[in-house]
């Protein structure tokens, strides 16, 4: 039950699926969860991801990347290359993408 249910759940809850979280913040968010008012839309929690990507213009989205990195503002993409038939990214190289200006 613990590994099946709870770890998953509160893994996605925490972005830790190692639990790595203080016993105060843990305590917080079953507080919440046993008084506050939960739910999940209709079509599942896949349709939260869907409404957000329904409200992006297409060629806005990136899928396929390995990982964002942002500096003083500036989002980028590590650069990429292929190495006997295998994409491999570089943790060194980076390709500005955009600017964030908020």
């Amino acid at each position: 039950m613990i590994d099946r249910f709870f770890r998953p759940f509160l893994g996605g809850i925490f972005f830790d699926r190692d639990l790595n979280v203080t016993s105060r913040l843990f305590e917080f968010v079953m507080r919440m969860l046993a008084t506050g008012s939960n739910c999940l839309p209709a079509g599942g929690i896949g349709a939260v991801a869907k409404q957000l990507g329904d409200s992006v213009p297409a060629e806005s989205i990136m899928t396929g990347t390995h990982f964002v990195h942002c500096l003083n503002r500036l989002v980028c993409l590590p650069m990429h290359m292929m190495v006997q038939n295998e994409l491999k990214y570089s943790d060194s190289l980076w390709r500005p993408l955009f600017r964030v200006t908020k």
